[in-house]
């Protein structure tokens, strides 16, 4: 290539106009430079300097020329403020809803895990598919074993949940505690903000009389004092020494306030009792299906050596982001941002159209422009110039608007997401806003810049002004208000199914009645009741106190209340039916369906009048004899005697190979959340006395009731704090919030949908009657009738209305299997809904085109063609 076909390429960075005025005086005076300039370093340094200088004053041309545009632009909006208002506060709605929702998005499933090589970390569980066990927390000594015996491992750990009194330094307070195996912080590499971890000798017992604060605790009961180091806290009365502080996010929960070593006694731990979480730390090559196996194997030999507590169990692993951010979790956020997306998308179509219809309005303005030498490529550049800069505009009001709405977010998704905690708008979601703006003010620049790709001078000049009855830019238009309605027909869908699914959910039969009743959580120190004849004596008088305070219906007692989260299941059979020898014994019970894997909880009988639980047959605990004695649920009992026969006073045996006396059965009651249907249940007294949940029921708002119950606890024991004091009506709202947030955001993005689309498609017809009132005027002045006059004018919005309204409900049912999971007892196929979306969307899209139709059959025809 010759150097002067090398600078004429080099040219081409400069702006068009640039080069039209300048090039060839440039292209002269660089050939002169050439053959004045001898020898290779003097040519060499000619082409340095040329380079330079193009580099330079290119980036100087075209800066200049955006600043012209900018100008220009502002100067132009500013003469349309009512069309500038509008695409500004779409811009906002649609940047500010998907920023929002992206980041929570970030936050969840984007943000690196705080821990090291996140890709070899493992989450260990065991499973029992003969008990219908997919999933379950691990035994301590099944972990031992894992950690003696598998190769695959660089390490292994135990976490294990729990809670404590913690005293001294203020008023009595209930702490979150996490009691952890050595190897924990050196697998996950979890840093302390100060201080030290846990070594290895403080995970033996005798030895670990440590602790770590959290850094929320730190900071709000010890005013984040570095002096906390080295001094004795008492966790149950008993001393520990704090050696560091950790830090907020440890990645998988944020449910910490202290830190202690698992440190277990070997001779107290069972190999049936579940209570750990398990995470491993895979060597370097090794995948996850073949650690899964090979733990699986040790399994099967730790089955062989104890058949009575492992027959059955088995070994899965996953990944630990698939643990710390389950299936649905991730499904509720793709639904959120693909919903926001599609607002966006309708947002963007509406602002296309208003672009496109002003591009066309200004017709005559490209004209003069044309005839004074632009070309049609200078008219794109000043039309997308003008487009990306309402998007920036637009952009930094829906920044805002994604700030307040993140911090609403944030105290509503706490509870229901994992790892929202540090929810917050931080500088890659800045960046994402950013990047989304430019290319929202592209895609909707591509239209109007689209409309004017082929303007030439004549055709302009000569159809400014003049009405008309189709073109491109109609039929462009037409194409976005059919888009509009496409995805107002999706989001309306889905927000449709949601409210109904919340609805049902809302209404189902608990099995107990809520209302007035309060809940309080009680843990008592082992070391201040170490007898079940203290810890008896505390309860009763508590009770008694309670019971005497005004409004007080009655009071009972249970480890765990409906929806609170603590799950506690195990083995029963009826004892005529019971072979549990040995493991072939316990595997043939449950593969016969003679035992039944139950959930359980202790309860006392006034618990169950409390939270009104029918009883169905039978009676209640007997205080005199209650160790021996079990209340089923229906459910528990159908399944034990399917025959029919009366389970009152017949045996059944437990998993922990006690026999106990079927007294009472009691309806059915949903435990674990709203959507899981009633599991088959089982009652004991509750003869274990140290973590208990206080059940009041009150005749008026239980809440009022805290104050005076908090009195009680502390005269009963002034050191004993209360904690998770709530309402069961705020429990059972809680275990529907994430079903009401989805249905909430959903609803919005839809009604904002909905407007965008009825907007969109009255500007149409607007325009239309506006753009076509001379042919309307010659219609009416041949015989058409005002009727006539109107149908003709929103006769395109309604066809493409309709096309996009079919192309949504195809696309609604389409996405319907994606998103069925979300739903409860609605099909997202449901005839109904879907014609009720097309009803309504049909209405609407009638309504949007009719009240600017109207305009048609008040032309005058005379006046019309006169003007």
């Amino acid at each position: 290539m010759r150097s002067d076909q090398l600078y004429a390429l080099l040219l081409r960075i400069y702006p068009a106009s640039f080069r039209e005025e300048y090039e060839r005086e440039m292209r002269a005076d660089f050939r002169r430079r050439c053959r004045e300039e001898k020898g290779t370093a003097g040519y060499a340094f000619l082409w340095l300097s040329i380079l330079a200088d193009t580099l330079l004053t290119a980036g100087r041309e075209h800066l200049d020329m955006l600043i012209h545009d900018i100008r220009y632009s502002l100067r132009n909006l500013r003469q349309t403020p009512t069309f500038t208002a509008a695409v500004l506060i779409t811009v906002a709605l649609g940047i500010g809803a998907t920023t929002a929702i992206y980041s929570l998005v970030y936050t969840v499933l984007i943000r690196p895990l705080p821990f090291t090589d996140t890709d070899r970390l493992v989450r260990v569980t065991e499973t029992n598919l003969g008990r219908n066990i997919p999933a379950f927390a691990a035994s301590v000594l099944n972990f031992l074993s894992w950690q003696e015996r598998s190769q695959s491992f660089e390490a292994v750990a135990a976490i294990r949940s729990g809670s404590a009194n913690l005293t001294g330094d203020g008023d009595p307070q209930r702490a979150l505690t996490t009691a952890v195996s050595g190897q924990f912080w050196a697998l996950t590499g979890l840093r302390p903000v100060m201080g030290r971890t846990f070594t290895p000798e403080e995970d033996k017992p005798g030895n670990d009389g440590v602790a770590m604060l959290s850094e929320g605790l730190w900071q709000e009961r010890y005013g984040a004092d570095p002096a906390i180091l080295g001094r004795t806290i008492l966790l149950n009365s008993q001393p520990r020494v704090v050696v560091g502080i950790a830090p907020k996010d440890v990645g998988y929960t944020s449910a910490v306030d202290v830190w202690i070593p698992l440190a277990p006694i070997l001779k107290e731990e069972s190999r049936a009792n579940h209570v750990i979480n398990v995470i491993g730390k895979l060597k370097p090559g090794v995948t996850v299906a073949a650690a899964d196996a090979e733990l699986n194997l040790v399994a099967e030999r730790l089955e062989q050596e104890y058949p009575q507590t492992n027959a059955g169990w088995r070994v899965r692993l996953t990944p630990v982001g698939e643990w710390i951010v389950d299936h649905d979790s991730r499904l509720s956020l793709y639904v959120l941002l693909g919903s926001a997306g599609m607002l966006l998308i309708a947002a963007c179509a509406n602002i296309a159209g208003l672009l496109v219809t002003r591009a066309t309005a200004r017709a005559h303005e490209f004209g003069i422009r044309l005839a004074l030498g632009a070309g049609s490529r200078r008219l794109i550049r000043q039309l997308m110039t003008e487009s990306v800069l309402l998007a920036v505009i637009g952009g930094m009001f829906g920044v805002l608007i994604a700030v307040q709405a993140v911090a609403w977010l944030g105290g509503s998704v706490t509870s229901q997401l994992p790892r929202t905690t540090n929810l917050s708008v931080d500088w890659p979601v800045f960046a994402f806003a950013f990047g989304l703006t430019v290319v929202v003010g592209l895609l909707f620049g591509i239209a109007p810049a689209w409309s004017a790709r082929r303007a030439d001078v004549m055709t302009t000049l000569r159809s400014a002004g003049r009405g008309t009855t189709g073109g491109s830019g109609t039929l462009l238009r037409l194409g976005l208000i059919g888009g509009q309605v496409a995805v107002a027909a999706i989001l309306v869908s889905g927000a449709l199914l949601l409210i109904q699914s919340l609805s049902r959910l809302q209404k189902v039969d608990l099995g107990f009645g809520p209302d007035h009743v309060l809940t309080a959580g009680i843990v008592l120190p082992s070391t201040k009741y170490p007898t079940h004849e203290k810890a008896a004596a505390f309860f009763d008088a508590l009770l008694a106190e309670v019971g005497a305070l005004p409004g007080v219906v009655s009071a009972g007692l249970t480890s765990g209340v409906p929806m609170g989260g603590n799950n506690t299941s195990m083995s029963v059979v009826p004892i005529e039916k019971s072979a549990f020898g040995d493991g072939d014994g316990i595997k043939a019970a449950f593969e016969t369906g003679a035992a039944i894997q139950a959930f359980w909880r202790m309860a006392t009988s006034e618990y169950f009048r409390t939270m009104q639980v029918p009883l169905r047959a039978g009676r209640l605990f007997d205080p005199l004899d209650s160790r021996l004695q079990i209340v089923l649920s229906e459910q528990l009992a159908r399944r034990l005697w399917p025959d029919g026969t009366d389970p009152l006073e017949r045996e059944v045996k437990l998993g922990n190979g006690e026999v106990l006396t079927v007294v009472g059965i009691v309806g059915d009651v949903r435990l674990h959340d709203l959507r899981t249907e009633p599991m088959p249940t089982m009652y004991f007294p509750p003869f274990y006395l140290s973590a208990l949940t206080l059940t009041v029921r009150t005749s008026g708002n239980p809440q009022d009731l805290a104050g005076p119950l908090r009195e009680a606890v502390k005269r009963a024991d002034p050191a004993q704090p209360l904690f998770n004091i709530r309402t069961m009506d705020h429990i059972v709202e809680a275990n529907a919030e994430r079903s009401r947030l989805q249905t909430t955001l959903l609803t919005a993005f839809a009604c904002l949908a909905l407007t965008l689309g009825a907007v969109g498609i009255a500007g149409v017809v607007a325009y239309t009657v506006e753009r076509r009132a001379l042919d309307l005027a010659v219609r009416l002045a041949l015989g058409a009738t005002p009727a006539q006059a109107m149908r003709n004018a929103a006769s395109g919005a309604l066809k493409a209305s309709f096309m996009g309204l079919v192309v949504g409900l195809v696309a609604a049912l389409a996405l319907g299997q994606y998103f069925s999971n979300l739903l409860f007892n609605v099909r997202a196929s449901d005839p109904a809904t879907l014609a009720l979306v097309a009803l309504t969307l049909g209405l609407i899209a009638l309504l949007a085109s009719w009240l600017p139709a109207r305009r048609a059959s008040r032309i005058d025809p005379a006046v019309t063609m006169r003007q």
